[in-house]
Parts: structure tokens; sequence; C-alpha cells
């Protein structure tokens, strides 16, 4: 278990971004940051160490997946949730990774990020 300070959400989708960002915020009254793509995100985590990401999987330049390969590689303990309104096969080779099928089930989200 450890304490979420904060929380990094990336996806493509102004909407989803924002809207998840204030929901994330009102209801955990912690630092949420946004990134537009996996590029920002990395470069984003390269200087502040998030304690969770939350992160689309199909995204422009950059997939989520690989987003996450190139985090992972500098912060080994780095907690994500990945999100996908597709299949969820290609990720059952990743440990340490929840993910959550789109539309976001907001409850069940914040169920898991208060059990962190």
């Amino acid at each position: 278990m450890f304490i979420v300070n904060g929380i990094l959400v990336v996806d493509d989708d102004a909407g989803i971004r924002e809207t998840l960002s204030d929901i994330i915020n009102d209801h955990t009254k912690r630092v949420c940051a946004v990134a537009q793509d996996g590029f920002e995100a990395i470069t984003k985590t390269m200087s502040h160490h998030y304690d969770l990401i939350l992160m689309d999987i199909r995204m422009p330049g950059i997939s989520g997946v690989d987003a996450y390969k190139r985090m992972i590689s500098n912060d080994p303990d780095l907690h994500i949730i990945l999100m996908t309104a597709g299949s969820t096969d290609v990720i059952d080779t990743f440990y340490h990774v929840i993910v959550l099928s789109k539309p976001i089930d907001i409850p069940y989200l914040l169920h898991i990020i208060d059990s962190m």
C-alpha cells in the first residue's frame, strides 16, 4: 500500500483528461496533473514522481503501452492504470498493471485509488 499524492492523467481526448482529473482532484484532494499524449507523459515523469498514472492505451504518436515501457525503465516502482475502449488482451504480459475498459466506471476507479 502507498500514499497517492500525485496523479497523472494521460489521454489524447481533452474532455476525458479534464473530467477524470476534476473527479480525481475532488475525490482525493490531491494533485492531479494531465498530459495529452505518451511523449508528454514520459517527459513529465522524468522531472516528477507520480504515485499513480492513469493512461489511455490508444493515442497518436506513441501508445500508452509503449509509453509505459519507457516510463517503467526509469521508475520500476511506477503504479499505472491503463484505459482502453478496445481489447485488453495485449496487456496480459504486464505485471502490476490494472486495465480498465472505457467508458470508465468512476466509482470503481475511485475505489481502486482509495485502496492503493
